[in-house]
């Protein structure tokens, strides 16, 4: 299976944290799957630790670095095709970082691992 962490499954799978689903768990466990996070996660994550919203074991860079070592998952481009897509995306979710990650699941048909119910409302395939 090909995944999409969402910024929250990123984080809480990387911290160990008891929210995230253990659906999804499982599936970046499994190393048959190939996991992606959107560069708009680390984008989302970047501006919220400089404004003092989220707190990371270490400064963003080395965390980062180490974050996506460990876990092993491949950074995934923004690119015109999913900007067009975002365009047509009906207003069911504001957050812009979900909006362009709901476009990268569906152009590239992963399985969007995110807790946001909101998701739910377009057409991707949402695993919790």
């Amino acid at each position: 299976m090909r995944l999409l962490l969402d910024t929250h499954t990123l984080l809480w799978y990387a911290m160990g944290d008891q929210r995230i689903g253990s659906e999804a768990k499982a599936l970046i466990d499994d190393l048959d799957n190939e996991a992606y996070v959107s560069i708009a996660a680390l984008w989302e994550i970047a501006i919220k630790y400089s404004i003092g919203k989220l707190e990371l074991p270490q400064p963003f860079e080395p965390y980062i670095a180490w974050l996506l070592e460990q876990i092993q998952v491949e950074v995934l481009s923004i690119s015109l095709q999913d900007i067009n897509v975002v365009s047509t995306l009906q207003l069911y979710h504001r957050d812009p970082f979900d909006r362009i990650m709901v476009a990268q699941a569906h152009n590239q048909e992963l399985l969007f691992l995110s807790r946001d119910s909101k998701i739910d409302q377009y057409d991707v395939q949402v695993i919790w």
